[in-house]
């Protein structure tokens, strides 16, 4: 019974190969390749002309409409990622300059890119984050504490997410600008 089950299924095998080769084969036959060579031939000449513009000489184009104005100014920029907090209002403040005496900390030799979220802790009832810098040394932060190059302020700490507020310059002094670092970026 065995061999005879065997036998059957071996040549139902042979006639599906035997099936999906000649329907591969068939499809290698001409299919209007000599239509389409015939219509290059005869396009072949058109695209071989050379009109008769007066060569290194490029007519200016025609405006049909005159240029309009930018009009999404007041709109979120395309690059910036949707979910980077906008600059918090931008005032005169002579006084919000960085240096107010203090030693800087570890961190803030590096810029905010550079620097990676990567855990949190939550200890009788406060939370502090871990941070990595470049050299892979990780450092324990908690809410006030300073890092990036902008004069980072840490003021919140989730599970996932470190919130700052950066000091940097603006045409008129400093501005604040609030800034996110994200466990896993």
């Amino acid at each position: 019974m065995s061999k005879l089950w065997f036998e059957r299924s071996q040549t139902l095998a042979l006639a599906v190969l035997a099936f999906v080769l000649v329907t591969l084969l068939s499809g290698c036959r001409d299919a209007g390749l000599n239509e389409l060579q015939i219509t290059l031939n005869e396009g072949g000449a058109a695209l071989n002309t050379v009109s008769d513009a007066v060569p290194g000489e490029v007519e200016p184009a025609a405006l049909s409409e005159p240029p309009v104005g930018y009009l999404f100014d007041d709109r979120r920029s395309p690059f910036v990622t949707p979910g980077t907090p906008p600059e918090v209002a931008a005032t005169e403040h002579f006084d919000m300059t960085p240096n107010d005496g203090r030693s800087a900390e570890p961190l803030e030799a590096f810029a905010l890119d550079e620097l990676r979220l990567v855990g949190t802790l939550t200890f009788n009832g406060r939370t502090s984050a871990l941070v990595r810098d470049p050299a892979g040394k990780v450092h324990q932060l908690s809410i006030g504490s300073r890092m990036g190059a902008d004069f980072g302020r840490i003021t919140g700490i989730t599970a996932s997410a470190v919130q700052l507020v950066e000091t940097v310059p603006a045409s008129s002094g400093w501005i604040e600008r609030a800034s996110t670092l994200v466990l896993g970026d």
